[in-house]
């Protein structure tokens, strides 16, 4: 199925995506390898903010014409936006921190995954209620020039960006795996 007969809920990937890169910065913590766990955290918050800017600018108002969506409130997907990038500033803040400060680096990362997993249970939350209810109405109530329109423009920005870290997606795989040897 392409992504034009998939519909808006081809979006949905980009979650996976996210959760990969995101994923990637966690095992460079692991490694404390404060530079590479850096550069893959700021790279998922352009790409989330990315994701979040679709969001709110071009399919809230595709789903608010739905009307009132029971347990799904606009106010609760864009509270959870900013909830998420308030705290993906206090990981990026620790993160500086743990690499600045030379003494005691393992106690670091644990402290910043520990941060991290309150951190990805919010964004489950949040990924779960936008493929229950967000997603879905928003698949529903767009014409067939919104799905023209927004959804490619939508999905040609995501791919430009997603292409733009594919050296540092690689170089970060074969980090990892050297660790691994």
């Amino acid at each position: 199925m392409s992504d034009l007969q998939a519909g808006f809920l081809s979006l949905l990937e980009t979650h996976d995506y996210l959760d990969e890169l995101f994923g990637l910065h966690q095992q460079a913590v692991l490694l404390m390898n404060w530079d590479l766990a850096e550069e893959l955290l700021s790279a998922y918050r352009k790409l989330l903010e990315l994701h979040i800017s679709h969001e709110e600018s071009d399919l809230l108002p595709l789903f608010e014409r739905a009307g009132q969506v029971p347990r799904a409130p606009s106010i609760l997907f864009t509270g959870q936006h900013k909830k998420l990038l308030g705290q993906l500033q206090v990981l990026a803040s620790r993160l500086a921190h743990a690499r600045e400060d030379g003494i005691e680096p393992r106690r670091h990362a644990i402290a910043l995954l520990d941060l991290e997993t309150t951190f990805k249970h919010l964004s489950e939350h949040h990924d779960g209620a936008e493929m229950e209810s967000f997603y879905p109405t928003v698949q529903r109530i767009a014409s067939e020039q919104e799905h023209q329109t927004i959804l490619v423009r939508c999905r040609s920005e995501w791919c430009r960006a997603r292409d733009s870290l594919v050296d540092l997606v690689a170089r970060a795989h074969r980090v990892l795996e050297a660790s691994a040897s």
